[in-house]
């Protein structure tokens, strides 16, 4: 099995990983991307969209918008959701269990982290 066929983060094809991964480093914003949700956690049906958290401290919902359509035209068979994240760090919460950010946390795999800059 080549690189390009090999499975990946969430299930797919490595390729489809790297083609994602092209987007996300034209984005200059844009400095972790983490699978989460169903395919984070290995629950995930063929069907299931991919749950990504993408983590910016200057992107902006217009931008966040845009990189989603840049995804959409990669004409993946699967529907992305994009959550925009300011930090790295999470929110302390009462109600762990019900919060968004505790479960991205918590299950969150990265498929891409902005290497710094030197």
């Amino acid at each position: 099995m080549s690189d390009v066929d090999a499975p990946a983060p969430g299930g797919g094809a490595a390729a489809h990983w790297q083609c994602m991964g092209v987007v996300f480093a034209q984005c200059v914003t844009v400095e972790e991307v983490c699978l989460y949700g169903s395919r984070a956690r290995g629950t995930n049906r063929p069907n299931s969209d991919i749950d990504l958290c993408v983590t910016s401290s200057t992107l902006d919902f217009i931008g966040l918008a845009r990189l989603g359509e840049a995804l959409a035209d990669l004409g993946l068979p699967w529907k992305i959701d994009l959550t925009l994240r300011r930090t790295r760090t999470p929110p302390v919460t009462a109600q762990p269990a019900f919060n968004l950010a505790h479960q991205i946390a918590r299950y969150a795999v990265p498929v891409f982290v902005r290497a710094p800059e030197r």
